[in-house]
């Protein structure tokens, strides 16, 4: 299987399916990295507006998918970024730690960019395997 794998991961059911789907993959030694990319901009404007860095919806979902990864004893760590989603999630995945990225296909992004366009991207420029998860 795999040793070290990195999970896209947001507040939305497809994301929580993809850390699911991660656990399947793991081994006795195996570490998983979970990602939150938060747009640049959306947080910006939230930080402007006396908004938190990182929402309350979205640090709920996140505990619902580490809860996960802890009643199996997997290794795990939340790295969080601000950036552009698509990118941010690919420069890290290419950075030569992890053996294969795991991507919900539709998440909760920003409601005006296409639905799927971040794994579509994620597919296409990763140099590492990719699994998409519906």
């Amino acid at each position: 299987m795999y040793k070290n794998i990195i999970v896209a991961v947001d507040m939305s059911e497809n994301s929580y399916r993809a850390v699911l789907e991660a656990t399947k993959l793991t081994e006795e030694d195996t570490f998983i990295t979970l990602l939150n990319v938060r747009d640049a901009s959306e947080a910006q404007r939230e930080a402007l507006h006396g908004g938190d860095i990182i929402p309350e919806d979205t640090i709920e979902g996140l505990e619902k998918q580490t809860s996960l990864l802890d009643s199996k004893n997997i290794q795990y760590k939340l790295l969080t970024k601000t950036g552009q989603i698509a990118k941010t999630i690919i420069d890290e995945a290419n950075s030569g730690s992890y053996d294969v990225i795991i991507v919900g296909q539709k998440g909760k992004v920003l409601k005006d960019i296409i639905i799927g366009s971040v794994s579509r991207r994620v597919l296409k420029e990763s140099k590492i395997p990719v699994l998409l998860v519906k």
